[in-house]
């Protein structure tokens, strides 16, 4: 039976995620014992505030609350605007993840030009994939983005005509600015500032997934949402990394006209995100209040930040003379650069002779030339397993190096 006949080019499109993939082998089976998983970006149940609640069920006041944190928080000009084209709107999503998707799923078309930050988060690149747009690699360094090289890029377009019938002018840029996913990077104000000038120039739109945000220590450096006098940012929040996992909301901002066509697409798909997760979260943020929900927040910030430190001093116990990495400002990740030509067997054999699991950098590119790079997450281990892992590293790349060279 050729089930491919029936799918569609988008169907026919969709590859596995590899990073989900792993997440499969962790949640849905039996762990080995010894095995130690730095693979994925996990939330630490530790965290979590509540693990039993009682509520009643009542809709659209957890929205308005998300309203005036969006107020508190970044207050952008096209807050409760209602004479700018593009007011800001909020719409509840299963998940930033559903976010995402619902972002590029209605705004790509095969051969837009989509801007991305380079390494960029695998599971946006995996959303992108099927649609099959130009995507379009931005150099970054330990503070993200490199402003200089969107420039470069950007070079090759006429900022006058772009807008004109039959142009092929860049779409969107796509990245993660705050504790970034791979590299832990984030961008300064000053490079945001210079990005978004860009974008009010060349007409592209922000897709600012900003999953971490809240998982670095204050003061938070202000968002792309924060200075949109244009109507040209999407910004996803994620609350899984403050409050749960499992409880799969997210939170989408950005112009009205945008977020009505996402809504569309919600009420013909999934209908609406979990009433019951909906009413849980309402439940836990009224008793918080928003004082509450930044002491949460901090506390969050805190924990991954010791979390962080500890991750870097297993890297020095062991990696100094086989690797080498920026310290990144927060959130879940270490991106460290080993000393050979390709990481990916140098993974391969970790998995298989050490039972250490760890993301290749290749999950995180555009293309699949080999990349020296590996992503290690230290959300959810300990800081023994991480200097076992990273003992463990240091020996295979060791080992791999005197067989290859």
């Amino acid at each position: 039976m050729d089930y491919e006949r029936y799918l569609n080019e988008t169907g026919i499109g969709r590859k596995p995620s590899p990073i989900r993939s792993q997440h499969a082998k962790l949640v849905c089976l039996e762990p080995e014992d010894d095995a130690i998983y730095l693979t994925g970006g996990l939330p630490n149940h530790s965290t979590f505030p509540a693990v039993k609640a009682t509520f009643q069920l009542r809709f659209k006041e957890l929205l308005n609350w998300i309203y005036e944190l969006q107020r508190q928080v970044h207050n952008p000009p096209t807050y409760n605007n209602n004479k700018h084209p593009g007011e800001m709107k909020c719409i509840m999503t299963n998940g930033a993840q559903h976010g995402l998707s619902l972002v590029m799923g209605n705004l790509v078309c095969k051969d837009d030009i989509c801007l991305m930050e380079s390494p960029a988060y695998a599971g946006a690149i995996s959303v992108l994939n099927h649609l099959k747009p130009k995507m379009i690699p931005i150099d970054t360094d330990k503070h993200g983005i490199i402003p200089s090289e969107l420039r470069k890029v950007l070079s090759r377009w006429n900022p006058s005509t772009i807008q004109q019938p039959g142009k092929d002018g860049p779409k969107l840029l796509y990245c993660v600015p705050t504790c970034g996913n791979p590299t832990g990077a984030s961008l300064t104000l000053e490079r945001k500032k210079e990005i978004y000038e860009l974008a009010r120039e060349y007409k592209f739109l922000i897709i600012e997934d900003d999953p971490y945000f809240y998982l670095r220590s204050k003061p938070y450096v202000p968002s792309f949402l924060s200075m949109d006098t244009d109507g040209l940012v999407l910004r996803m929040d994620s609350v899984s990394k403050v409050v749960s996992a499992g409880i799969r909301i997210g939170v989408l901002t950005g112009p009205a006209p945008l977020i009505d066509t996402f809504t569309c697409n919600i009420e013909t798909s999934v209908q609406h995100t979990s009433g019951l997760s909906q009413q849980f979260l309402l439940a836990l943020l009224k008793k918080w209040g928003y004082e509450g929900f930044f002491a949460n927040a901090d506390k969050m910030a805190s924990f991954y930040e010791k979390r962080k430190y500890e991750c870097l001093e297993a890297a020095r116990n062991h990696l100094q003379d086989v690797a080498e990495w920026d310290e990144p400002a927060g959130g879940m990740f270490l991106w460290i650069k080993l000393k050979v030509k390709d990481a990916h067997p140098v993974v391969e054999k970790l998995i298989q002779e050490k039972n250490v699991f760890v993301a290749p950098g290749w999950y995180f590119t555009l293309d699949s030339k080999p990349c020296p790079y590996i992503r290690v997450a230290f959300s959810n281990t300990t800081y023994e397993n991480m200097n076992k892992a990273f003992e463990s590293l240091a020996q295979v790349i060791q080992k791999y190096k005197s067989e290859n060279e």
